[in-house]
């Protein structure tokens, strides 16, 4: 790319993350795990057969980037998406409101606001985890405090609840007013007629 632009790698990857927030080998690196997740999501192809066709060099530099990225190695992110269309079942993931409940740290209620997701609930210990107002974390969508990176995560996220299906243990980073990231475990539980959403800081990352 920095050829056919008659650029200099370095001086073409200057410009491309002035420009695009991002490097281009990260970006590159991130449009291979998206589509990675989407294969993973979609059925229960072998790790190995993702890693060849995403284009990664091997399976073990693979596995590294997703968890990096991601916060869940390639296989629990596979079993995550299953159990979460029912299809893999263990009482760990388990969906229970009081459960929820009671791990979470912030929990709220989902409101569907001109077409975004709006989470309202204790946005007074929201609002001191990420430092902004509660009156700007009522008035902003959801996904306008998702980091970046985990932007194409949250959007998957917000998919399935716009399809009537729950989110469990969702491993996301937002961001602080400072600008720097708060992970964080998210899910969201459908309840009745009520779409319920629960936090809790520090995301697990698991092995």
């Amino acid at each position: 790319m920095a050829g056919i632009m008659k650029l200099s790698t370095s001086r073409f990857a200057s410009l491309y993350k002035t420009t695009f927030k991002i490097s281009p080998t990260e970006d590159l690196i991130q449009t291979r795990i998206d589509q990675a997740k989407k294969m993973l999501s979609g059925s229960k192809v072998s790790v190995k057969r993702v890693s060849d066709a995403c284009g990664f060099e091997s399976v073990h530099y693979f596995h590294r980037a997703f968890k990096k990225r991601v916060n869940l190695t390639p296989k629990h992110y596979q079993n995550s998406q299953f159990a979460q269309e029912g299809s893999v079942f263990t009482s760990e993931r388990h969906f229970s409101l009081d459960r929820l409940t009671q791990n979470a740290e912030y929990s709220g209620i989902i409101e569907l606001i001109d077409g975004e997701l709006r989470f309202h609930g204790n946005t007074s210990h929201v609002s001191e985890l990420l430092g902004y107002s509660q009156q700007h974390l009522h008035d902003n969508p959801f996904i306008n405090f998702v980091a970046p990176q985990d932007t194409s995560i949250a959007l998957e996220g917000a998919a399935k609840i716009m399809k009537g299906k729950n989110v469990m243990d969702l491993n996301i980073n937002l961001v602080h007013k400072s600008g720097t990231n708060v992970p964080v475990q998210f899910s969201a539980l459908l309840k009745g007629k009520n779409w319920y959403w629960f936090m809790k800081h520090a995301a697990l990352t698991v092995a």
